[in-house]
């Protein structure tokens, strides 16, 4: 099933959010929204390694502490080319399957996640979402995608909207990539 494939959660955070300044340091039952997030996904039971993709800018610090002390992954990339962050990401780590997260979903689903991370595995996809047809509530997936098709994302285009939105790309080709949505039914639930 997992024919070799080191995967990884990637969780995109950074303290300069425009409409909430570091949200992702706000308490949650007395811990960081950041560090709860991180204990759901250490649940997820197909996932290799965790990995806080942040920026190289000074304020962004308070994150790197996090996740040594959380015992994750951390790499400090570009802060506005996203896409490229979480690529570099992913090289560092030597991770081949994606599962690309937001650091303002404290409330994902490891189960979800496993779900999405098994489908992915056992079909011949470039691409496995929810919400492309909604029927999860928002925050509780991730979108998963190989290293190697971000990696051909990322030389395919310069479009700023592109290079915010990870897997922005991906899912507007369908033409070019094999995309799969997963939706809340049955045991995906």
């Amino acid at each position: 099933m997992r024919k070799n494939q080191k995967i990884g959660i990637t969780i995109e955070a950074r303290m300069g959010s425009t409409r909430l300044p570091k949200k992702v340091l706000k308490p949650l039952h007395g811990r960081p929204m950041l560090a709860r997030m991180v204990e759901r996904l250490q649940k997820v039971k197909l996932a290799d390694v965790i990995v806080i993709a942040t920026t190289d800018q000074p304020e962004d610090q308070p994150l790197v502490d996090l996740a040594k002390e959380l015992g994750v992954g951390c790499y400090r990339g570009s802060s506005e080319d996203v896409l490229d962050r979480v690529l570099q990401a992913a090289k560092a780590y030597n991770i081949d399957l994606i599962v690309e997260t937001c650091g303002d979903c404290p409330l994902i689903d490891p189960g979800i996640l496993d779900r999405e991370i098994e489908v992915f595995l056992d079909n011949d996809i470039d691409y496995v979402g929810c919400h492309l047809v909604k029927t999860f509530p928002i925050g509780l997936d991730a979108k998963l995608f190989t290293t190697k098709t971000l990696e051909e994302v990322a030389n395919l285009t310069d479009d700023p909207a592109d290079r915010e939105n990870v897997s922005l790309y991906i899912y507007e080709h369908p033409e070019r990539y094999k995309i799969l949505n997963i939706e809340a039914k049955g045991r995906y639930c």
